[in-house]
């Protein structure tokens, strides 16, 4: 469908798929990266735009919905040496971290201002400022380019008639897969592929020290969410109503959810080597030693991980010689 809004002062038409969020007009369409999409589900505002001057989550909101309207952007208030004033203090106070959420923040706050414009100095303060004192914190260098939204994350890449992809994963934590059909999934709209580990060339697990992950799961599943298939298609919601389409029989098996009880040796074995990665021995001190108190105990220590905003991301380009152009976030490659 014909979509007609205007867009930071200027009219501009797209051809979206009716079921299109605002967000990915913007973003996808007409070439606005600076409304980041993390949640998708109107949580966390780093999609954050006006439209029609009220603050919304332009992930919650269609592009249909737009039309014959007017929308701002983080990229309407100002770029690069052409500042918004509170794009300024986000700047001046090093107030970026890692940036993502960013241009949500500032649209925020310029919204909460325009409202109220008699801020206190403990809203948001914005004057001119001596620099170069002994003391003071220099500028960030990635400081402007995150509160205008130019700033380009892994979700932020784009290609000419690029595909998206889907990851169909496991509903059970411990299964036996006994059959898969996707037939109906390489028949839908706008679908190019449906992958399984068939057709991964090479190698099909990988690892950092034991090669023991599969890239898409075979015979079994061992964990819930681990990944069966991919589809590749022309929109992403294209690509999630094809993978919905995927039939797995699964046989469930039961599950090991206790470290403990992992190592008995009636348990199931969920990799070919075993339960135990590896067995380290850590020797220190004397443990007949003595002391006027002795504590003796079973310590546990809660799991960490990191739970950014921004989603895991990456782009495949083929290259002339053949090969693929990888471009992703990661430590690890």
């Amino acid at each position: 469908m014909l979509v007609r809004t205007r867009v930071n002062g200027e009219w501009q038409e797209a051809d979206v798929w009716p079921g299109s969020s605002l967000l990915y007009l913007l973003r996808e369409h007409l070439g606005l990266p600076g409304s980041k999409n993390a949640c998708e589900q109107g949580e966390c505002g780093s999609c954050s735009v006006w439209l029609d001057g009220t603050l919304v989550c332009s992930c919650l909101v269609l592009a249909a919905q737009a039309h014959e309207r007017e929308v701002l952007t983080v990229e309407s208030l100002g770029m690069d040496d052409d500042l918004h004033p509170v794009q300024e203090a986000f700047v001046e106070a090093g107030a970026v971290q890692c940036g993502f959420c960013t241009p949500g923040l500032v649209v925020a706050v310029a919204d909460l201002l325009a409202r109220d414009p008699s801020p206190d100095e403990h809203t948001v303060r914005v004057g001119e400022r001596v620099r170069g004192g002994v003391g003071e914190s220099v500028r960030r260098i990635d400081g402007v380019p995150k509160v205008t939204g130019a700033f380009a994350y892994a979700s932020d890449l784009w290609a000419e008639r690029m595909l998206w992809g889907h990851t169909l994963r496991s509903p059970h934590p411990h299964a036996r897969i006994r059959g898969i059909q996707i037939g109906e999934a390489v028949a839908s709209p706008g679908v190019h592929a449906v992958l399984l580990t068939d057709d991964v060339p090479g190698q099909r697990t990988f690892g950092l020290d034991f090669a023991d992950q599969p890239v898409l799961a075979w015979d079994r599943v061992r964990y819930q969410g681990e990944p069966v298939a991919l589809v590749a298609a022309e929109h992403p919601e294209l690509a999630r109503r094809a993978a919905a389409k995927i039939r797995v029989d699964y046989e469930e098996l039961p599950a090991v959810t206790d470290m403990e009880r992992a190592l008995d040796p009636g348990t199931p074995r969920l990799h070919d080597l075993g339960n135990v990665l590896r067995h380290v021995r850590i020797v220190h001190g004397d443990p007949d030693a003595g002391a006027d108190v002795w504590v003796d105990g079973y310590y546990e220590t809660g799991m960490q991980d990191q739970a950014p905003l921004g989603p895991e991301a990456g782009l495949a380009v083929p290259s002339e010689d053949g090969g693929i152009d990888l471009y992703v976030a990661t430590q690890w490659l």
